[in-house]
């Protein structure tokens, strides 16, 4: 549900997206175990601009680094 929310969230305003969900994210979802979670955040920090948020960005690359046959992307 969080995942759902911070997506709605960066269609309206990416600066609350930024301040209030990426934080959170990358520190919070960072280990997350279950595999549609880890797809819910790839496809949501994929669309966020790399630099954008330091956040997102480690996110990303571990999300991307630890998928299993290119099932997130």
């Amino acid at each position: 549900m969080y995942v759902v929310i911070a997506k709605a969230v960066y269609k309206q305003d990416q600066e609350i997206f930024k301040k209030h969900f990426a934080k959170s994210m990358g520190n919070d979802m960072y280990d997350e175990k279950v595999r549609l979670v880890r797809m819910m955040l790839a496809k949501l920090v994929g669309k966020v601009p790399r630099g954008y948020s330091k956040s997102a960005d480690k996110l990303f690359e571990h999300l991307m680094k630890n998928c299993e046959n290119g099932e997130v992307r």
